[in-house]
């Protein structure tokens, strides 16, 4: 899956993202969390400087998350007017045997939160779809975590009600500095100086001296999961049609 696909959308109005604020839920490490270290507060700071909106929601259990994903967000959608960007920091999980540094972004399951507990991709998109219906299918999602592009799974569904109408992250393992300078250069770009999705995430990476952000829209993932598991279903209706004709009298046996 290429980290720049941005296919299917046709003009720059399809592309447009209606969102006025960041709400930025962050889970910690427990080391990280007594150490001080995190990008929640400096992004919030940058968005305070150029006049954007930020709520800051520290999670640290599944409890916590849960609440600020689905009923704190709720309520602040339905008292306001606005969208926002949905920004998640966290520490990327991976398949067991694969450690964070020789993992490939398609090996990610999801994000660890300060607990330990864990929130994999299928559980977020749960979460997501629903707040993504609700401000008509336009949610920018924002993961901030090693391997946080490698969320576009999400997105493979038959369904045609989607988790995220596009998503920006990271298809490597990455330091903290790094993500802070990146995303507050996203914001700078996305919201002062109305830069499209594209444009914003090229300056990010220029800026943050890390060229392995990508983004992806939901609508392309979906298309080409969909692609893939017709041609998967077709090519094994072929095998079965030749197997048959291989050996016809088989079948009537069984039959």
């Amino acid at each position: 899956m290429n980290k720049d696909d941005c296919r299917g959308m046709s003009n720059d109005e399809e592309k447009r993202v209606p969102a006025n604020y960041v709400y930025l839920i962050e889970s910690p490490s427990p080391r990280d969390l007594m150490g001080g270290i995190g990008e929640g507060k400096l992004i919030q700071e940058a968005l305070n400087l150029i006049g954007i909106g930020c709520i800051y929601k520290l999670a640290v259990d599944s409890d916590c998350f849960e609440k600020a994903i689905k009923d704190d967000l709720k309520s602040y959608l339905r008292k306001s007017e606005y969208n926002p960007v949905i920004h998640i920091s966290a520490h990327g999980i991976g398949a067991e045997g694969h450690k964070a540094a020789d993992m490939d972004y398609w090996k990610c399951l999801g994000i660890a939160l300060t607990s330990g507990e864990e929130i994999y991709w299928d559980d977020l998109a749960r979460y997501l779809t629903d707040i993504n219906q609700f401000i008509g299918g336009k949610l920018l999602l924002c993961m901030s975590s090693c391997y946080g592009y490698g969320g576009f799974p999400m997105a493979f569904t038959r369904s045609k009600k989607l988790p995220y109408f596009a998503l920006i992250g990271n298809t490597e393992k990455y330091d903290w500095d790094e993500s802070a300078i990146a995303f507050a250069t996203f914001y700078h770009q996305f919201f002062r100086k109305r830069a499209s999705l594209e444009q914003a995430v090229e300056k990010m990476s220029i800026a943050s001296g890390n060229k392995n952000f990508g983004l992806i829209y939901a609508q392309n993932a979906r298309a080409d999961w969909l692609e893939i598991m017709t041609r998967s279903k077709q090519k094994k209706n072929a095998k079965r049609i030749a197997k048959h004709k291989a050996h016809p009298d088989a079948a009537h046996e069984r039959n």
